[in-house]
């Protein structure tokens, strides 16, 4: 080896690669040597691409959140992303553990990473601040009744994130219905007509409300408020007014105040109410004088904790369209305390953009902006999604040259150009390349196809899960872009000689051929014929096919009817003995046999044996992509004719027989005999053109064999 650093080589000529780099690798005997050049190209690397879900989110301090990594590899395939190492840009402001598990810290934004080796996928992370946020607005009192005419001062109290108390900012009251009662900018409420209203006061975007009932009193003991709804350890100041049937006023006297159930709240000779417990109570006045009594009554609610504000985490995040996300819902009650175990409602506000179930799993579904809430009883809490399109993947490959045409021992390049569904580039994703057929020429991982015999093959490129062909066709002469026409016909034979280069024709190469083991050649373009099958009669160590367009033989009568196309197919290296049966699938266009007023049933392969046209067992197997397709099975090899005759007019005779070409297969050791019975005559035109190349084909090809069997 020329660069032991890149690779050595044994004394058996094991190479062993190393490095990157290049090697001249020399095989010496004596004075005589050969090299080869060995090219060590790196190692491939685990991933191509590293896409980390979310890529962006919003976080409250002490949040978590478990990342999802999504891998692929140098080929656009999604790989697992088990060997990734994580990290936080600023870990003051969060930390990441080993499995990706997100722990927001303090205010701030940091960077989360993935990566292995150069290959890595980010995530930016927004950490709120603790600083007081408004977050909920309580009304008290949250429910009353007045008496028409009364007065009541509402007030508000806003709340924080942690359910503190905090200063409000201009809050702005409203009543919702003017006629029952009207509230100023300072709370104060006029009670005018018997009705209901809602009270509401908000401030920063976040509302209160509170319940209130207008209604016209009795004459006689009228009690202000006839019923409220006060929290435990609250007070309340009320009054009793005697009224005449008139609604007037008639005086307000000394007043005796009785609690019909001390446990649940207590009211002093002034007015005062204490609420003492959970429960409902009636408060009694009673006038000195007039013998007249009022009630009213007062509903007072726990105070033990109840829910108060829901969190959904995270509140805010950028998601693409077909992952998933599960969010978390945290309940606190007025106190801002935690309370676990209170079940939420997840809805999304539209479902076909995204959904999220019971257990709070978020699936992304195409690209929009969504508001998913959590709700327990009359709380709820919201997060922001933005869902944009899908991740990339490999969705088209372009292959340039779509078609290639070269000839044998010729290097061609192809470069794929590998797509998303978005039509942009991807230019970090290689395709896997194959030929479909290494017997007529390879391809590197590089994209360089090495031609080695006559024929045609498939060129592959993978990426992902999607495919894209390209067509190479080895030859020695150009192949037409607009075959002529033979006999009138619409179909395309070959031609020679007139100054020509030389025919066109494809040729295929099997070997180790065991009896009744079917060797196909496919892929074929000079001619109509779509796939030549040859079944073994005995073992066959190889053999070669060649087909080609041609004309009719020079000494022959052409066939009664219409011809669409001669060709010719010979067999090489071969023993026609060895042969069982030979299977020939060919197409014609369905327009010509309608311009000829023909149908499928009047087609039939005719063979040129012995100096006649001989019929063979043709059957019509459908139609695909606007043409016919036809088997027919011979016994034998030499001028084919597909044509559309008439069945009494299936064998002509010529008025002059061919002359035997014999010697020239006798050249090569190849014969174009018939494979049959002994009734049928020797070919008497031997493929004059195929041979013109068989001294090049052929040795091409036997160093082809002994090279893949040795």
């Amino acid at each position: 080896s020329s660069d032991p650093a890149a690779g050595t080589i044994d004394d058996d000529g094991v190479f062993t690669a190393l490095a990157a780099g290049t090697a001249t690798v020399t095989a010496t005997s004596g004075e005589v040597a050969a090299t080869a050049a060995v090219t060590v190209i790196a190692a491939e690397p685990e991933f191509g691409m590293v896409v980390l879900s979310p890529p962006e989110v919003t976080l409250e301090t002490g949040d978590t959140l478990q990342f999802e990594a999504v891998a692929f590899n140098s080929y656009g395939e999604t790989v697992p992303a088990a060997a990734l190492t994580w990290a936080s840009s600023d870990p003051a402001a969060g930390t990441i553990d080993d499995d990706g598990v997100f722990t927001a810290l303090a205010a701030g934004t940091t960077t989360v990473t993935a990566a292995s080796g150069d290959i890595a996928g980010t995530a930016v992370v927004t950490v709120s601040s603790d600083e007081p946020v408004l977050s909920r607005i309580a009304i008290t009192p949250p429910a009353i009744t007045l008496n028409a005419g009364d007065e009541e001062t509402f007030v508000a109290t806003a709340y924080d994130q942690h359910g503190t108390a905090m200063p409000a900012d201009a809050v702005a009251w409203a009543s919702s219905d003017p006629a029952a009662g009207t509230i100023d900018d300072g709370g104060l409420f006029i009670a005018l007509d018997a009705g209901t209203t809602t009270i509401t006061a908000t401030a920063d975007g976040i509302t209160g409300a509170a319940d209130v009932t207008v209604v016209r009193p009795a004459p006689g003991v009228v009690v202000s408020p006839p019923a409220i709804t006060l929290d435990e350890g609250e007070t309340w100041l009320f009054t009793a007014t005697l009224v005449d049937p008139e609604d007037d006023a008639l005086f307000s006297g000394v007043v005796a105040w009785s609690s019909h159930d001390e446990t649940v709240g207590t009211i002093d000779e002034d007015g005062f109410f204490t609420a003492l417990s959970e429960g409902a109570v009636t408060i009694t006045a009673t006038i000195d004088g007039s013998g007249e009594i009022g009630t009213a009554v007062v509903t007072v609610r726990p105070a033990s904790a109840f829910p108060a504000r829901i969190a959904i985490s995270p509140s805010d995040f950028t998601i693409a369209a077909g992952q998933d996300l599960r969010l978390t819902a945290t309940v606190y009650d007025q106190y801002g305390d935690e309370m676990p175990g209170v079940a939420v409602a997840f809805e999304s506000s539209d479902p076909h953009i995204g959904t999220i179930d019971d257990s709070g799993l978020f699936a992304a579904l195409k690209d929009d902006s969504v508001v998913l809430t959590a709700t327990a009883g009359d709380i709820s809490g919201s997060a922001r999604v933005t869902v944009e399109p899908s991740l990339a993947v490999p969705a088209t490959i372009a292959i340039e040259p779509a078609k290639a045409v070269i000839a044998p021992g010729e290097i061609r390049e192809f470069v794929a150009t590998v797509f998303d569904q978005r039509d942009d580039g991807m230019d970090w994703v290689r395709v896997a390349w194959s030929c479909s057929d290494a017997a007529i020429g390879t391809i590197d991982r590089a994209g360089l196809f090495t031609a080695y015999i006559c024929g045609t093959a498939d060129v592959k490129a993978r990426a992902g899960g999607v495919e894209e062909i390209a067509t190479v066709s080895v030859t020695t002469a150009p192949i037409p872009d607009d075959p002529g026409n033979n006999d009138g016909s619409a179909g395309w034979s070959g031609s020679s000689g007139g100054g020509d280069s030389g025919p066109a024709f494809d040729a295929g190469m099997g070997e180790s051929l065991m009896r009744g083991e079917t060797f196909t050649f496919s892929g074929i373009t000079t001619s109509s014929v779509d796939s030549v099958a040859i079944t073994a009669a005995n073992s066959i160590p190889r053999l070669m096919v060649t087909v080609k367009g041609t004309t009719a033989p020079s000494a022959a009568v052409p066939p009664d009817g219409d011809v669409y196309e001669y060709i010719e197919i010979t067999l090489y290296w071969a023993n026609p003995d060895d042969i069982e049966s030979a299977v020939i699938v060919f197409t014609i266009p369905v327009d010509w046999l309608r311009e000829h007023g023909m149908t499928p049933e009047d087609v039939g392969l005719m063979r040129y044996v012995g100096g006649v046209w001989q019929p063979l067992d043709t059957v019509f197997l459908g139609e695909e992509d606007g043409a016919y397709r036809f088997r027919a099975t011979t016994p034998g090899f030499s001028t084919f004719a597909i044509a559309a005759v008439a069945p009494e007019n299936t064998t002509v005779t010529p008025e002059a027989t061919a002359t035997p070409g014999g010697e020239a297969n006798t050249t090569i050791n190849a014969t174009a005999e018939p494979m049959a019975t002994a009734t049928t005559v020797p070919v008497t035109t031997a493929p004059a053109a195929p041979l013109v190349y068989a001294p090049f084909l052929a040795p091409l090809a036997f160093l082809l064999w002994r090279r893949r069997n040795h």
